[in-house]
């Protein structure tokens, strides 16, 4: 479900930042980027791990709580969307910019999408691994972009920053990853055996590459390295892919 997220997300976030040239309609075109804006800004704030792979910057620290009220909570969330998207479209008449007509048609897409997955997929309901996956993609998508001090304007905080976050979400990794799984209520073998899969290259990853960089960047004795190491005690586990 999330993959898919991210995906919709990605597309409306094209309609947050882009603003065409002209007026016309522009009462129409305003109220919906405020929506857009809604849409991406509010899923960001609840599924961090979102957040992180849009590349919208502070929420790299966090996770959300996984669980059947913050499903219902976006499931009305979205029909909410879709109430104030019927609204504006019923404004529109042929004299309406293709532009905007456009933008709803994606605004309306991505909500039926969503909605489509919680109500109809039910991926989050079928993949036990999921919420491992999760965080292993995001935490490598913060390895990826790790600040380098001098390049790009990084400076040494940036960088202790960076790790601080990284740090804290893998601490908060096993309650999320229990959360998700705890949401499994109709858990599909093919989805077990891929997440098995996936996740055999996990410790590969985190102590290889991770644990490299880790050490050159904080250094092996500090203190900040010492919270790095601790906190990815899970890391070796294969209970995170539902398969002990």
């Amino acid at each position: 479900m999330k993959r898919r997220l991210r995906i919709a997300f990605a597309s409306t976030l094209t309609l947050v930042l882009w603003v065409p040239v002209g007026h016309a309609a522009e009462s129409l075109h305003e109220s919906l980027t405020r929506l857009a804006q809604d849409m991406v800004y509010t899923n960001a704030r609840m599924f961090p791990l979102q957040a992180t792979a849009l590349g919208l910057a502070g929420h790299d620290g966090e996770l959300d709580t996984p669980g059947e009220a913050q499903r219902a909570a976006q499931i009305e969330r979205l029909k909410a969307w879709q109430q104030q998207l019927a609204a504006l479209s019923a404004g529109m008449s042929a004299e309406t910019s293709l532009v905007d007509r456009d933008d709803a048609r994606l605004l309306g897409a991505q909500l039926a999408r969503q909605l489509n997955e919680l109500l109809v997929n039910q991926t989050d309901r079928k993949d036990y691994g999921g919420g491992a996956n999760e965080i292993v993609g995001a935490v490598f998508v913060q390895f990826q972009h790790l600040p380098v001090v001098g390049q790009g304007g990084a400076t040494g905080a940036d960088q202790q920053q960076a790790w601080a976050d990284i740090t804290s979400r893998l601490a908060r990794a096993p309650a999320y990853i229990a959360a998700a799984q705890a949401l499994v209520t109709m858990p599909c073998h093919l989805f077990g055996a891929i997440a098995v899969q996936q996740l055999d290259g996990v410790p590969e990853f985190m102590n290889g590459a991770l644990t490299a960089a880790a050490k050159t960047q904080l250094g092996a004795h500090s203190g900040a390295y010492a919270r790095f190491a601790a906190s990815m005690c899970w890391k070796n586990s294969r209970s995170i892919s539902g398969c002990d």
